[in-house]
């Protein structure tokens, strides 16, 4: 009787948990396809820079670079801090 209920309570836990896995709705498909937009306007706008240079960024003196180093140094603490938190 007790493996009846296990078994009963695993093909439940199973079809609730995987449901959404494989029975997806249109809202899911339209959410994937914007954040599929973002990356590949990212991408183009990466491109963009490497084609280009830092001009299409608006930042064309020579010491503008280091921004990009700041930003980096800045958000690899953010990350320490919130390691060691």
């Amino acid at each position: 009787m007790k493996a009846d209920i296990n078994e009963n309570f695993d093909e439940r836990l199973n079809r609730t948990v995987l449901h959404p896995l494989f029975h997806t709705t249109k809202s899911f498909y339209i959410f994937i396809s914007i954040l599929i937009d973002i990356i590949g306007w990212g991408g183009y706008a990466f491109i963009t820079q490497l084609r280009y240079g830092l001009i299409v960024t608006g930042m064309r003196d020579v010491t503008f670079w280091g921004f990009y180093i700041i930003n980096f140094v800045f958000f690899i603490g953010i990350s320490h801090a919130g390691t060691l938190v």
